[in-house]
């Protein structure tokens, strides 16, 4: 291999790295969640779980107007 292609070669795989880096924690965020989660404890993560309600609509039979609980 000679040196003009092994340059190539690199230059394509930090390309590959940097774009791969700048979309997963850039463009879609989940850089952000990772370093979150190891901050909070898991009893934090419970109760804010459980503390907020939770949404459900529902619908009856032959009925569309929705139901939210």
């Amino acid at each position: 291999m000679n040196y003009k292609s092994l340059f190539i070669l690199v230059l394509f795989l930090l390309w590959s790295g940097g774009s791969t880096y700048w979309y997963v924690c850039k463009i879609k965020g989940f850089c952000n969640d990772v370093q979150s989660d190891k901050i909070t404890s898991p009893e934090e993560k419970n109760e804010d779980k459980f503390s907020k309600p939770l949404d459900v609509i529902t619908y009856e039979i032959n009925n569309f107007q929705p139901d939210i609980n």
